[in-house]
């Protein structure tokens, strides 16, 4: 991320949401993203939609994928609460 580059949501009133990331090039719409946050070093940390992980940097109109991690055969596991958890 650069002090130009602008992450941008939109929330539509039918949910379906989507992410756009604006520069000095335009602006690129992250279609793959189902959520997205940059990362305190100035890359995208990216959830898609087709259920990855994936840490991007940018590059003027260029794109790179630094890192990757198909989370599509994670299966959740029942736990207990720990004590904080359990209070407001």
């Amino acid at each position: 991320m650069t002090e130009t580059e602008t992450l941008i949501l939109i929330r539509p009133a039918d949910g379906d949401v989507r992410y756009f990331l604006e520069d000095a090039d335009g602006t690129r719409n992250l279609e793959e993203a189902a959520w997205c946050d940059w990362h305190s070093d100035g890359r995208l940390l990216l959830a898609t939609r087709a259920g990855e992980l994936a840490l991007l940097e940018f590059a003027g109109k260029q794109r790179r994928v630094v890192w990757r991690k198909d989370l599509n055969d994670l299966a959740p596991e029942r736990t207990h609460a720990t004590g904080w958890a359990r209070r407001w």
